[in-house]
């Protein structure tokens, strides 16, 4: 069996708590994904993640020295490039909400943290996943 991926959670919100339940609490990802940390500016949205995570972080930098395979950002539209920036230049993976970014020089950002993090580690994934009628 592999180990299962470190995964940490970008936003502490509805979003990402739903991510959080439709993803971790699968009953076809047990023992293939295990909830690390959380970092949300808000500490009393962290506050609901104690008993589902190991760490809960308000400083991003905090959250991203820990050991991660993996981070889904549930955030604001407007937060979404900085943070992931961030990630993939630790060679983390990266999971985010669309849009990627605001402007191209957000795109661009995205692409070039890719090209060059650590150990060709740090892939970039972006998710729609509405549903149309």
């Amino acid at each position: 069996m592999t180990e299962p991926i470190k995964l940490g959670f970008i936003g502490a919100g509805q979003r990402a708590h739903s991510l959080f339940q439709n993803l971790v609490m699968n009953k076809a990802n047990e023992d293939k994904i295990l909830p690390t940390a959380v970092f949300d500016i808000n500490s009393k949205l962290c506050d609901n993640w104690k008993m589902l995570v190991d760490s809960t972080h308000t400083n991003l930098d905090e959250l991203l020295k820990q050991d991660l395979d993996a981070v889904i950002i549930g955030t604001p539209p407007a937060t979404h490039a900085n943070f992931a920036i961030q990630a993939l230049k630790r060679g983390i993976d990266v999971w985010s909400e669309v849009p990627m970014g605001l402007t191209i020089d957000e795109l661009w950002g995205i692409i070039d943290a890719t090209k060059s993090n650590k150990g060709n580690k740090g892939k970039y994934c972006y998710g729609e996943n509405y549903c149309y009628m």
